[in-house]
């Protein structure tokens, strides 16, 4: 077990099997002790699901996940796969109870392929998710890393990249780690300090690999070129974000 403690499944890709392809990765999720959101077979898991509340360290959070859409498959009957609507994510973060919840994160399925910058809609959302009071936004579906916006107490990533991916094309063979230190004291607000560690996928076992492992270990050299293309555009592109 390498640390996942929840999955976000509100994707493009979700239906591609249909009802049984999603009863088969709840299961499998499951199984392995893994807890989800973003899509639910019944309603009753809706209501337990929606947001996904996870307690680590005596902070409590609220996990919300959306995606764009399914690739224009159906969604089939009593299968619930949450959606970009505007005014339902807002119901949905006002409806938190503040009092019991820490920090809110959204996860969002979003924008457009290989843009390395996010669209009106991604910034629009972002903004919509933090004024009425999530702390967190992070988005994934460009296939690239998109810009890491953060202050001291709210954060938007709006691309992670590619973590585990065959694509070898400049911008798309690598993504990023974020890494969110979350900490609240007594009659002070919440505060965030963020990181991120860009990896780079070699192929062919897939292995996403940071600079400290990547920097000593024998590569040919097009795979070196490639990885210090990677590691030079992403520091250029999240700079002046902190990063490791």
């Amino acid at each position: 077990h390498i640390g996942i403690d929840a999955a976000v499944l509100a994707n493009n890709h979700i239906l591609d099997a249909g009802k049984q392809g999603v009863t088969t990765t709840l299961a499998l999720l499951d199984s392995a002790g893994i807890r989800h959101t973003g899509v639910f077979t019944n309603s009753l898991q809706f209501i337990r699901e929606h947001p996904l509340v996870l307690r680590a360290r005596g902070l409590t959070f609220a996990l919300f996940n959306y995606t764009y859409g399914t690739n224009g498959i159906p969604t089939p009957d009593g299968t619930r796969v949450n959606r970009l609507d505007s005014l339902a994510i807002a119901r949905d973060i006002a409806l938190v109870d503040r009092d019991k919840v820490d920090a809110v994160i959204v996860f969002f399925h979003w924008g457009d392929e290989y843009a390395r910058l996010p669209d009106a809609r991604q910034r629009a959302l972002a903004e919509l998710c933090h004024l009425h009071g999530a702390e967190i936004v992070v988005g994934s579906h460009p296939h690239v890393i998109q810009p890491l916006v953060a202050t001291e107490n709210r954060v938007t990533v709006y691309s992670l990249g590619n973590l585990v991916s065959n694509q070898r094309e400049r911008y798309r063979d690598g993504g990023i780690i974020v890494t969110l230190d979350v900490t609240k004291e007594k009659n002070r607000p919440l505060s965030i300090q963020t990181a991120y560690t860009p990896v780079w996928v070699k192929l062919p076992d897939y292995s996403p690999l940071p600079p400290p492992v990547a920097d000593t270990m024998a590569m040919s050299d097009t795979e070196r070129r490639a990885y210090q293309q990677f590691i030079a555009d992403t520091r250029q592109l999240l700079s002046p974000a902190t990063n490791h």
